[in-house]
């Protein structure tokens, strides 16, 4: 049972390590390219999936980014952790128009805002921030030229 337990621990941690992505990486005359970069967003172990009008497009890890290619549209977006990074999703719309390069930041950060005692020993209280955006060609370029991993 110890084994077993170690292999689970580990096969979660190593999960959280890898970026995937679904979408075909196909460009054609109407389609615009979506660039997503993930400069830092907590929880850090964990991969953030990424889908548009429910359908995943790209799981990003931490200090990564991936272009991918779509229709010009109307969509809703959505950004979902893992149940065990503990992380909220993020939802909103996107307009993409055709023939047009779009590239978006995902960050986040945690705020200690006080500790309480408990009788097991401290409780620590914070806030999470998760900031998503649109950002200029070259500011995706010198972001991009700074990630670990491309």
């Amino acid at each position: 049972m110890k084994i077993f337990s170690v292999i689970f621990l580990s096969l979660i941690i190593l999960s959280g390590c890898s970026t995937t992505s679904s979408a075909p990486d196909i460009k054609s005359a109407d389609r615009a390219s979506i660039t997503l970069i993930r400069e830092r967003a907590e929880p850090l172990a964990w991969n953030v999936g990424f889908s548009m009008d429910e359908k995943e497009y790209v799981s990003l890890s931490n200090s990564s980014y991936s272009t991918f290619y779509v229709s010009p549209g109307e969509y809703k977006f959505g950004f979902d952790w893992p149940f065990l990074a503990a992380q909220i999703g993020l939802e909103g719309g996107l307009s993409i128009s055709p023939n047009s390069e779009n590239f978006f930041v995902l960050t986040s950060a945690y705020q200690t805002t006080g500790s309480s005692s408990t009788y097991n020993g401290i409780l620590i209280h914070y806030n999470s921030t998760i900031r998503f955006e649109k950002i200029s060609k070259e500011q995706a370029t010198i972001l991009m030229s700074k990630l670990d991993v491309k």
